[in-house]
């Protein structure tokens, strides 16, 4: 797809506002003042909950569509809109909390609706999303010292993350599998499906990584070092020998990133070690912080995997380094087990 733009409904001032979108600016729609009980698609989705799934030309025939908001597509590729998949996010409790839209299908079929099967997926990511804003409200209202937009700001780079996923791996995954289908070749089909799981199971990992990141309290009570144990130990039932220098003083923010970088590595270890055994050492020298984490496991070709699309895993742990400002190395080969180590200055 050229672009997926998450909106939320503001219930008190009756109107509807652009929080992120992966090609159009969100200065560009703060001109703009989007309310319910006007016309146009957006709102539409809002008031009613339906799902629109239109193709090329069906949304100028819709009864909602309103012939304007057209300046955006000078900022897609194509230029103009061929496709749209547009639907309701909801709270747990069930109230409309925000629309979800994506705008043009890629590939072949680019100017045909969105398939079933994808829009299966749209439903899927949708709820995945309104548990994100859920607790990102929550996060909201307890952390006096964030503003709102820095909060939107922090919610708009972890869903740029799953959006990727999503498209990369899910969307074309699915088209994949579907082209391999149609000429019989099910050897193919099947490593596209893995590709999906591989994808849906990303998803899964990014969004409870935000859950932990916006609620900290586990971090907080028990420290880096005793929730890594707890994690490690009681969720993944791996054997670890954990060291940290004492009195090591880690910003929270990069105690955070380290937490969810060795949750990755350690899930690692259970799904491809073939290992329950690894250590793990936090040190610090002269205002440099290293994060170790070996297993004497199957091992692979760390160069060759590290670029391939589907190593989420790694690209997330480097990502997340360098996020904080560090280094990510990671040191693998067949046989000889892995370890990845985390530099940065505090």
């Amino acid at each position: 797809m050229e672009d997926c733009s998450l909106y939320t409904v503001d219930q008190t001032k009756d109107m509807i506002q652009l929080v992120t979108s992966t090609r159009i600016p969100t200065d560009f729609w703060k001109r703009r003042d989007v309310y319910l009980n006007k016309k146009g698609l957006t709102a539409y989705v809002a008031r009613s909950g339906d799902i629109l799934n239109l193709g090329e030309n069906d949304f100028r025939q819709h009864h909602a569509w309103s012939g304007e908001f057209l300046e955006h597509l000078q900022y897609l590729p194509s230029k103009r809109c061929h496709s749209l998949l547009l639907g309701p996010l909801h709270d747990t409790n069930g109230e409309l909390i925000g629309v979800l839209k994506l705008e043009n299908r890629l590939g072949t079929q680019a100017e045909n609706c969105f398939s079933e099967f994808e829009a299966q997926l749209f439903r899927t990511f949708a709820y995945s999303i309104s548990m994100a804003i859920e607790v990102t409200k929550s996060f909201e209202r307890r952390l006096e010292e964030e503003t709102r937009q820095q909060v939107y700001e922090r919610l708009s780079r972890e869903l740029h993350d799953v959006n990727n996923t999503v498209h990369g791996a899910i969307v074309i995954g699915s088209n994949n599998a579907r082209d391999w289908l149609a000429v019989g070749n099910y050897s193919q089909v099947g490593k596209e499906l893995e590709r999906i799981s591989k994808g849906g199971q990303h998803v899964e990992d990014e969004l409870e990584y935000l859950r932990m990141d916006l609620n900290d309290d586990k971090l907080s009570l028990h420290g880096l070092i005793s929730s890594i144990k707890i994690y490690s130990s009681e969720i993944l039932h791996l054997n670890g020998s954990l060291q940290a220098k004492e009195k090591i003083i880690i910003p929270n923010e990069i105690q955070a990133e380290l937490y969810k970088i060795a949750r990755t590595a350690l899930n690692n270890v259970s799904k491809h070690s073939q290992t329950t055994d690894f250590t793990l050492e936090i040190m610090e020298e002269d205002g440099i912080l290293e994060l170790r984490i070996k297993d004497m496991g199957v091992g692979f070709d760390a160069n060759t995997v590290m670029n391939l699309p589907t190593s989420f895993g790694l690209q997330n742990m480097k990502w997340r380094a360098q996020k904080i400002g560090g280094k990510f190395e990671i040191d693998s080969s067949p046989n000889q087990g892995t370890q990845i180590c985390v530099t940065i200055t505090i």
